[in-house]
């Protein structure tokens, strides 16, 4: 029997699936887990401005708004036809194409084509409402290229959009920024590392100060759109834009509404402050709002690969996982590089169970693979193999001595005579696969 694939054990907690990735959104962590609210800006007993700013877990945000190129691939990918009308324009009315857009539509439906306006690649995107920002999220959650915006951060249905009842979907890997993930994001700073003495500032430029317009794109700045992505200073987490240029979804549900934070390029300086928030119809597409996503919101970092292919080759492969034990299996795959050196991270929702698990990853020609498997940040175990589509050894052929090693790898006697019948067989080799996770592909 030819052994063409091995998968690698390891003890592990639960993990989600990993899709790959066509274009790339540039995010930046969002640490200091389990931090408290901002003890002064809202309104006690006011249920409209309740304490903001506490996220008990780790995650990642968009360093800048979504951008008119990243929004462009996007609806090339899912809106030729455009059901769910993610392009704001009816061939009368060019909005997105228009004086403060950044995207045009060729073609008719079925065929429609899209492209970015010269100059205006790094523009945030407009004119989208809150239902199209869950469906990029989506489609980021499921892999972009064909992948589903219906399912996935979010379950998008006629009923749950009439009645503006859609919440984040347990191991959302992509979503639109919840208002405390977003507000952290955009106020947060401990006194202990600079900050101010109750570890928030009044106004997203890391500052207690009215911002001006050479620090945000704001009223009076003499701008009058939307100006280019990471046109400001970054704040202390390393966000750009969270005060001016457009107004940000977020998913709060506030009367009927979602919520919105942080201004736009018509704004006055107190729509930037953190005790102001907005809220908008989700189907508005005007030219102030856009929105930016979060990765990995709710999640904690089960796995690391560090993958390195030392013969050579050039293109990319698949390494799959599974991760199960007898209650739960979760399956999913990285997409890698054939050369150098790399790591990859697996996303671990909190909503599934904590538990142990087998955590078996499943490569093609790379020659050397080590895991690390993390909890919250903590080494739990590690793993090492030496791969080579079965010939472990490297001596040209798949035999005993490969078994050997496998068996001796995992904890095993070091004996390929698993069954004990005095020979090294098949059903040697079938067992090493059950017990040890090996793929026969």
């Amino acid at each position: 029997m030819s052994l063409k694939k091995l998968s690698i054990v390891a003890v592990a907690v639960v993990g989600a699936t990993i899709a790959s990735a066509q274009i790339t959104i540039p995010t930046v962590p969002i640490g200091n887990l389990g931090n408290a609210v901002d003890p002064l800006n809202f309104i006690p007993f006011n249920p409209f401005v309740p304490p903001f700013g506490a996220v008990p877990y780790a995650y990642e945000i968009g360093a800048t708004e979504v951008t008119n190129a990243q929004y462009t691939a996007f609806l090339n990918a899912k809106a030729a036809s455009d059901p769910f009308g993610l392009y704001f324009g009816d061939g009368v009315n060019f909005w997105m194409a228009g004086t403060d857009g950044g995207i045009t539509r060729s073609g008719s439906s079925g065929s429609y084509t899209y492209a970015t306006r010269s100059g205006r690649e790094n523009w945030p995107v407009n004119y989208v409402g809150f239902w199209d920002a869950c469906r990029f999220a989506n489609w980021l959650h499921n892999g972009q290229g064909s992948g589903d915006t219906e399912t996935g951060a979010y379950t998008l249905t006629p009923g749950g959009i009439s009645a503006n009842n859609i919440t984040r979907n347990a191991g959302a890997l992509w979503a639109v920024a919840s208002e405390d993930e977003w507000y952290k994001a955009a106020f947060h700073q401990p006194a202990s590392a600079g900050g101010d003495s109750d570890n928030y500032w009044l106004y997203p430029t890391t500052s207690n100060a009215v911002p001006t317009t050479a620090q945000a794109n704001i009223f009076g700045s003499g701008i009058n759109r939307p100006a280019p992505v990471g046109s400001y200073a970054a704040n202390y987490y390393g966000t750009f834009d969270m005060g001016g240029n457009v107004w940000e979804w977020n998913e709060a549900i506030i009367f009927g509404a979602r919520g919105a934070r942080g201004g736009n390029f018509g704004s006055v300086v107190s729509d930037l402050r953190a005790n102001n928030r907005f809220y908008y119809n989700p189907t508005l597409q005007n030219p102030t709002i856009g929105f930016r996503v979060v990765k990995g919101a709710g999640a904690a970092v089960a796995g690391m690969l560090t993958l390195s292919n030392t013969v050579g080759n050039s293109g990319t492969e698949t390494i799959g996982w599974t991760l199960s034990n007898t209650s739960n299996t979760y399956t999913g795959s990285v997409v890698v590089t054939d050369f150098g050196s790399s790591s990859y991270s697996l996303a671990v929702p909190n909503a599934a169970p904590v538990g142990v698990y087998t955590l078996r990853f499943k490569g093609g020609t790379f020659l050397a693979m080590t895991l690390n498997v993390y909890l919250s940040g903590t080494s739990l175990t590690s793993q090492h193999a030496t791969l080579k589509n079965g010939d472990i050894d490297q001596d040209g052929e798949v035999g005993p001595s490969d078994f050997e090693l496998v068996v001796a790898q995992f904890g095993g006697s070091g004996s390929a005579d698993v069954d004990n019948d005095g020979e090294v067989g098949p059903a040697d080799f079938e067992i090493i696969v059950n017990n040890f996770g090996l793929g026969d592909e």
